[in-house]
This record gives C-alpha cells, structure tokens and sequence, in this order.
C-alpha cells in the first residue's frame, strides 16, 4: 500500500505542476486573448466567471441514451464536434465542475426547431458562419450550428438557475441538446490549448483528473486566468486612446 501511495503523490505532484504551468501561461499570454474575439465589445460581462451550461441540459451518449451534464462523468463517450463542425462521439477527459448548486443566470435559447440550451452569458456558441458568439449576445434570428445543420433561434429568455456544469472532450466543441457550442467561456482558442494538457494526462493518468484536488486547482487556473482577460481588457481600453 505504501508504494501505491507513492506512486499517487507523484502524480498528484506532477498535475500540480503542469496546472500551475498552464495558469503561468494564461498569465503571459492574456494580453494576446483579448484579440481572441476581435468585433465584440468588452463590458462588466467579460469579467465574470461563469463559463457554464446548465445541469439539466443534455449530451448524447454513444449507447444512444441522453445523459443530463450534472451526471457526466470522466470516461463517457459523447457527441462532440471539431472544428468545421462535423460530430463524432469523443471520450469526457475531464469535468470542471463537480456537483454544484451554484447560482447563475443563463440565457435560454430557443431554436425555431424545437431545440434549447440554456448557457452563462459568456458562453460561446458556435454561429453558422463559423465564427463564436457570446450567448448573451444571442438574439431573435441569430443563427447557430446544430447537428442537423444551420438554425434559426426563436427567441432567448434571461433567467437565473442553480447548477454550472460543461465537459472537455477530445474535441475541440460540445454538442448539448443538438447545438453545437464551446465548452468554454472567453477566449476559445486559449482555453482549448490549456486542456490539451488534461487530454495528455488523461492517456497516462485518468484517475487524478477525477479528484477534487484536480477540480480545486483547475478552478484556481482558471480563475487566474479570468483575471488575466480582464486586466488585459483594462490595459487595451487604456491604451487606445494613445494610439489615436
């Protein structure tokens, strides 16, 4: 039992170290995130830490079942998408948030085809030009990807529910409720890099990303992180001015 302990430490010691890693390099490179979303404003929004789609929205399994994402777990297939959006079901290396009853207000989108999501206001959702929307950006007529191609959303209703949850897949996007979005909030391209780590320990070391060590310490990266984009949105709205 003492070796097997041994053995546990050093892997909690080295995913400690690759996390603390990545929050140092969220930090060197916020300034460059900022860009990650050129043509939409910053306001108080960006500064939140909700990155979240609701417990009670649903991912489909590779068994054909629907699985609510509050009963996700590390290790299920489900349906993902990559980048041109084309789906595959993909294996759930890690999940963010453990059970929580987290208060936080989401914005519920309605599709013309029935379809709905409910995610945090900086959530991105994937448009059907390809390119990411903030879901409070959303409005009546966007149009977002979804497993059955481009749709039109009927109508979006603001609200406040209790549960934050989302899953990082091999894929780079998520497909809740038939919709395809991120997993992430901010800066996507950032974000899908730093859980490229999580992918690699999953392959050597899966057990240590279902700790709640792991969950505490990613939420701490990733709050560094969120602290990052906002000085880096501080910086360029000072800046700005100057460079007129």
């Amino acid at each position: 039992f003492g070796e097997r302990a041994t053995t546990t430490d050093i892997k909690m010691k080295l995913a400690t170290k690759l996390l603390l890693v990545a929050a140092i390099g969220l930090l060197a490179v916020g300034r460059a995130a900022d860009h990650d979303h050129e043509g939409h404003d910053h306001d108080e929004h960006d500064h939140e830490e909700e990155d979240c789609f609701h417990g009670d929205d649903t991912v489909l399994l590779e068994s054909g079942i629907s699985k609510p994402l509050s009963a996700v777990a590390i290790g299920d297939r489900v349906l993902a998408a990559d980048a041109a959006g084309l789906t595959t079901f993909s294996e759930v290396v890690f999940m963010p948030h453990g059970q929580n009853t987290q208060d936080a207000t989401f914005y519920e989108i309605s599709l013309a085809s029935g379809k709905q999501v409910s995610a945090t206001p900086n959530h991105l959702m994937k448009a059907c030009d390809g390119s990411l929307v903030y879901a409070r950006a959303v409005s009546s007529n966007s149009c977002l990807l979804t497993v059955d191609g481009e749709e039109k959303v009927a109508s979006v209703a603001k609200t406040t529910k209790q549960g934050v949850y989302t899953a990082v897949t091999r894929e780079e996007f998520l497909v809740v409720n038939g919709v395809i979005a991120s997993p992430y909030a901010h800066a996507h391209g950032l974000v899908h890099a730093y859980y490229n780590i999580h992918r690699a320990m999953y392959d050597v070391m899966p057990s240590v990303l279902a700790t709640t060590a792991a969950e505490s310490l990613n939420l701490l990266v990733g709050s560094v992180g969120v602290k990052a984009l906002a000085a880096a949105a501080a910086l360029s709205a000072a800046i700005q001015p100057l460079q007129k």
